[in-house]
């Protein structure tokens, strides 16, 4: 049994709203798995737990707001010192969390039914763009390694291929243009949007509404989810929602409220565009860049910033979800050349399960999973709201897993795809 999960997005709780997902959230899952181990229709002597990427987020800290390097800079002693004490942050701040995922393998083994016992049970851990760095030294891998309970601290797989399971999974950043790492680059340009724009917005906005006077505690909650939304081209418009909700909420006060909003968004906004490696993604030759949407989507009025940015979503510009993993999954070339039936992708953070292609024979179907996140996310209304004051944004929480079966281990299924909120 194969069970994949990812985007846990683990922090040191430095900043946002210092939200990590629960211990218990994986004794649930240790218990869901278990129930399964001990149904009568299953034989499974194997559990593979799969965490596809982005489980530590060492991008969300307050740590890259000190002096020293940054996730663009070389990948030198400095470098290596920083990471290991962001790592160091985030499995002290989850220990809980991560104790429950060492201990499965002796849980399955001891808690499972009579003639249920389960022999091998391994985790294997494939790094995301929120966690890319981990990789990149001995001592962080090493780190990871024994946070996880992992057996070798060699260099993680960006990938895994499963011949016995047909499946081909990774984590997904290559399908987005926001967080693709190109050739020769050590970073991308949403490690900057994360570093300089989101992860210094509330600092900003508490400094400038210190100036007006007062400081409601809803603003700062409220501006600490900016790091749950998802796309990137969508903050702008969250900006203006929350714009909007001071105006509705703060009506004496409003004014100073959203020009103290309005202020550290332009502080925010003109420390990421002046950011030299910010400048540097941007070619002169090429105006049609990631990056050229982005400062497009930056600069413009907030209120024209809803329907600019359905546009930049429509031409591909932005961060792609939906049909863009769809149809990366049928281009893998494990799916192409018959070896594999499931590709399993996480990085949307949406839950999802998506037929590929069919067959007229007895061949299995080919099938694409997107594991989703264990933690809050901030969604965008799809409906326009004939109230202009309305709120444009919610949050909920999210835990979603995928389970394969290789021939044998389940007598009626060769696949599970789990997924609840909490709003």
């Amino acid at each position: 049994m194969q069970v994949f999960l990812s985007d846990t997005h683990f922090s040191d709780a430095s900043i946002g709203d210092k939200s990590n997902i629960p211990g218990r959230a994986f004794t649930c899952l240790r218990d869901d798995l278990l129930s399964i181990i001990n149904h009568a229709d299953t034989r499974i002597r194997d559990v593979e737990i799969v965490l596809l990427g982005d489980v530590f987020d060492t991008l969300r800290t307050a740590a890259w707001r000190r002096p020293g390097p940054m996730p663009w800079d070389p990948r030198d002693q400095a470098m290596q010192e920083r990471v290991s004490n962001i790592l160091s942050g985030i499995i002290h701040a989850n220990d809980q969390a991560f104790a429950v995922l060492r201990g499965l393998k002796q849980d399955f083994m001891e808690m499972a039914a009579p003639g249920k016992s389960v022999q091998n049970v391994r985790i294997t851990y494939i790094p995301g763009n929120h966690d890319r760095n981990v990789n990149w030294f001995p001592e962080t891998r090493a780190m990871a390694a024994a946070a996880l309970g992992l057996e070798s601290s060699e260099k993680f797989p960006t990938e895994l291929f499963s011949e016995e399971y047909r499946v081909i999974a990774r984590h997904g950043d290559i399908y987005d243009v926001t967080n693709n790492v190109a050739p020769g680059q050590a970073s991308c340009l949403g490690d900057a949007v994360v570093v300089t724009l989101i992860n210094t917005f509330p600092v900003r906005l508490e400094h400038h509404l210190k100036g007006s006077g007062r400081i409601p505690k809803w603003i700062i909650e409220t501006a600490s989810e900016l790091d749950h939304l998802r796309p990137a081209q969508a903050i702008p418009a969250w900006i203006n929602a929350l714009r909007d909700e001071i105006h509705r909420r703060e009506p004496q006060q409003g004014p100073d409220l959203i020009r103290a909003v309005d202020n550290a968004w332009g502080d925010a906004v003109a420390a990421f565009l002046d950011e030299p490696y910010v400048k540097s993604l941007d070619h002169a030759w090429n105006p049609f860049e990631p990056v050229d949407a982005l400062k497009l989507l930056l600069k413009v009025p907030l209120g024209m910033t809803e329907d600019l940015g359905k546009l930049i979503t429509r031409l591909g510009l932005g961060a792609g979800i939906g049909n863009v993993y769809l149809k990366a999954a049928g281009n893998e070339e494990k799916i192409r050349s018959g070896q594999a039936d499931h590709v399993i992708y996480g990085h949307t953070h949406a839950a999802t399960q998506l037929a590929i292609n069919g067959h007229e024979s007895d061949a299995q179907p080919q099938i694409y999973f997107n594991t989703g996140a264990w933690r809050k996310t901030v969604n965008q209304t799809l409906l326009d709201s004939p109230h202009s004051h309305d709120r444009r944004f919610v949050a909920w929480q999210i835990m979603a897993y995928a389970i394969l079966y290789k021939p044998g281990e389940n007598r009626r299924h060769r696949h599970e795809m789990w997924s609840g909120t909490r709003g």
